[in-house]
């Protein structure tokens, strides 16, 4: 999954300078949690989650946008940056 992310990441990379950013940073966060319950002496839970955010900053005309996606689909991309400019 790592791999894929950091595709998405260089994705919204280029997407942002092709769509006329004078600057743009993309930051990936990814964080893992795996929780265990013991109730009795007794594992009653084993539970993991993933999480994966993405952070787009960018300067156009001596302006700042930044948003923070969670859904990393190309078309969700895509509507942000359009949204930022």
């Amino acid at each position: 999954m790592t791999e894929e992310v950091n595709i998405t990441a260089s994705y919204a990379l280029a997407k942002m300078l092709e769509s006329g950013f004078d600057q743009a940073q993309v930051s990936v966060t990814i964080s893992e949690l795996d929780e265990l319950n013991i109730m009795h002496n007794q594992p009653s839970l084993l539970r993991s989650n993933e999480d994966h955010a993405l952070n787009l900053t960018g300067i156009i005309d001596g302006r700042k946008a930044v948003v923070a996606l969670t859904d990393l689909s190309r078309d969700t991309i895509d509507d942000n940056i359009d949204a930022l400019i």
